[in-house]
């Protein structure tokens, strides 16, 4: 098959790496078309695919409110999908935000998410447009149910599960590697679509909490996404985009306001705190709060439960204990790679037989 994948984000990038590999490695032809979000060109070019960026500068119209840039942008987006789909014969497509271009030109879409529609909303054209959605079976997207081809998993599985992701010592910076437990603070910029002024995570006065109850226990780095204050640079961690699992993985704890990155140290076994205003709000998160135990979800201004919770997760045990939670996670759960590489490389077969079996 001739196939495009439109990748919009950099978490994107990850569920789809693995089976973009295998369907090339199966003689599929595949195109990859990106747009300038985050790191996520870095990512596409430590690959070393061939891609096209379709907007190098960027979507974001930084002067205009979230939504009506999101509106703007729309038709920008439609425009240069459509320009590069039409006449290039393909037989599938995969991606977000244009999913019309499908019904227009009569080729399958196929739109993967993780997000319900409850807490984003802003998904709904592509609910409409898209032929299939393809979500873990605890997202629920309401009237559009019957699109949904589910399955048994946690996004970040996709991408480090144990047959794809193998931890690296040596790809850690040198300033880690030492018998020294080391503590990862991930801040995030909030200035997604779905983001909206009233939802918080770390913000400088806790983050400030954190570094002096733990500065000394142990070495302490920072990976941020938003600008830090001039006296937390020091703690800012340089490393290579496609090596953070690592970082993750050798953690001795996680303190996040980005469910994905939580939601990657679940499975990799690293204690990890959720930091914010949105996991309470997300299925997958409180799946992994309350059925796994596998992160640990705190609100903004529980400072007094953020720094038992911390005291609690570092002590010596911890990590033994969090790599049996994602022992019983990966147990419980399907090789997400495999199942989204068997879903396209069997299309539309693939989407008969689920279909009969359930």
């Amino acid at each position: 098959m001739k196939i495009l994948f439109f990748i919009v984000h950099p978490a994107k990038f990850h569920f789809h790496k693995y089976t973009i590999n295998k369907l090339r490695e199966n003689n599929h032809s595949v195109d990859v078309l990106i747009t300038s979000k985050d790191i996520l060109e870095e990512l596409v070019k430590e690959e070393g695919w061939d891609y096209q960026n379709i907007f190098p500068k960027g979507r974001k119209i930084d002067w205009l409110p979230r939504y009506i840039s999101a509106m703007i942008n729309l038709p920008r987006t439609f425009y240069r999908l459509f320009k590069y789909i039409i006449g290039n014969n393909f037989d599938l497509l995969i991606g977000a935000d244009a999913c019309m271009i499908g019904k227009i030109l009569n080729i399958p879409w196929l739109y993967f998410t993780d997000d319900d529609i409850h807490t984003t909303p802003h998904q709904i054209l592509n609910f409409i447009f898209a032929d299939y959605v393809v979500a873990p079976k605890l997202c629920d997207i309401g009237r559009f149910n019957y699109k949904k081809i589910s399955y048994d998993g946690h996004k970040a599985i996709a991408h480090l599960h144990p047959r794809y992701f193998k931890p690296k010592f040596n790809a850690l910076p040198k300033q880690l590697i030492g018998n020294k437990p080391y503590f990862l603070i991930r801040l995030s910029k909030y200035n997604s679509i779905h983001d909206t002024d009233s939802v918080s995570g770390i913000s400088d006065d806790v983050l400030k909490l954190i570094i002096d109850y733990l500065e000394d226990k142990g070495n302490i780095f920072i990976s941020a996404e938003r600008e830090v204050p001039e006296e937390y640079k020091k703690y800012i961690i340089e490393i290579k985009k496609k090596d953070i699992h690592h970082l993750i993985y050798y953690s001795s704890l996680l303190i996040s306001d980005s469910m994905t990155m939580s939601a990657e140290a679940a499975v990799l076994g690293t204690p990890a705190i959720e930091y914010d205003d949105w996991w309470c709000q997300t299925p997958l998160l409180l799946d992994l709060v309350n059925n796994y135990k596998a992160v640990y979800g705190i609100n903004p201004g529980d400072k007094k439960n953020l720094i038992d919770t911390i005291a609690r997760l570092i002590n010596k045990n911890s990590k033994e204990i969090f790599f049996s939670k994602s022992k019983n996670l990966l147990s419980s759960s399907v090789d997400v790679s495999a199942f989204q590489f068997r879903l396209i490389n069997n299309f539309p077969n693939s989407i008969k037989m689920y279909k009969k079996n359930f």
